[in-house]
């Protein structure tokens, strides 16, 4: 009798299997393997923390939850312990989470999460959209929103012009591009900074925290950005930080001329 599961004879030996195990070359039946990862690989190596899908070039941008034991970006899982959401599974947005969070600080990252410019391309008036619900949602705060972005620093100017044409001209814009010396900051560096400085006037407050909302209070910020690199960053795991992984196809909101300030 065979024992254990999944039963020994779904993997066939030599030339007779048609789908091959990448990861330890066995043949099996198409049922047990998924993106050329069989189930015994997927299993063993999820619990020791590694991404089953992640390929050799990519694998250090993976990052594999604890408790479910999934990869965070390949399998597109939300974790609350992890603090790291994927947008599709917030049921009120962007905006909801923030209101029901009311974190002190909020981060937008620029192209292809608030704006419809794409690899460090300067966002044009009239021909680049914005998202809708972060554009609302960045309207309703007047403090403790930034954008910050790897655009070059040069690009600040236009940038800024292209959030007043948005209604957007309080939002601060922190470039990180075309940095000189050797202490270029990255998105971890500035938001630390600025969570810190947060947790310090917090606590010198001396407020209480009501009964059961110390986990909300845990909350600090909040960072919303569309590349997985950037939202699973370990760089960010210890700060009082929620990540979102942004993902939109929704570009309606088009910033005009005349709010820019600009003579058509």
């Amino acid at each position: 009798a065979r024992h254990g599961w999944p039963p020994s004879y779904t993997r066939t030996e030599g030339t007779e299997g048609k789908h091959k195990c990448r990861h330890c070359e066995g043949m099996f039946g198409g049922k047990w393997v998924r993106a050329m990862s069989c189930w015994k690989c997927r299993f063993e190596l999820r619990l020791g923390g590694k991404c089953p899908y992640a390929s050799f070039d990519n694998g250090r941008y993976c990052l594999v939850c604890p408790h479910q034991h999934k990869c965070l970006r390949c399998e597109q899982v939300s974790c609350s312990a992890c603090k790291v959401l994927h947008s599709s599974d917030l049921e009120e947005g962007v905006r909801g989470l923030v209101g029901e969070l009311q974190p002190k600080w909020v981060f937008l990252d620029l192209d292809q999460t608030l704006s419809e410019s794409k690899s460090g391309a300067v966002p044009v008036i009239g021909k680049h959209g914005m998202n809708p619900e972060l554009v609302d949602m960045a309207r309703s705060r007047r403090e403790g929103i930034m954008v910050i972005t790897k655009q070059n620093i040069g690009n600040k100017q236009a940038i800024e012009a292209f959030l007043s044409a948005a209604g957007l001209g309080h939002v601060p814009v922190t470039c990180l591009g075309g940095q000189s010396g050797r202490e270029k900051k990255t998105k971890a560096d500035v938001m630390r900074a600025l969570l810190s400085e947060a947790q310090s006037v917090t606590a010198g407050k001396e407020e209480s925290v009501p009964a059961g909302k110390e986990e909300e209070g845990a909350c600090v910020g909040l960072f919303v950005d569309d590349d997985a690199r950037e939202v699973l960053a370990s760089a960010l795991s210890d700060l009082p930080l929620l990540r979102v992984l942004f993902v939109s196809s929704s570009w309606e909101v088009r910033p005009a001329l005349s709010a820019a300030g600009v003579t058509v």
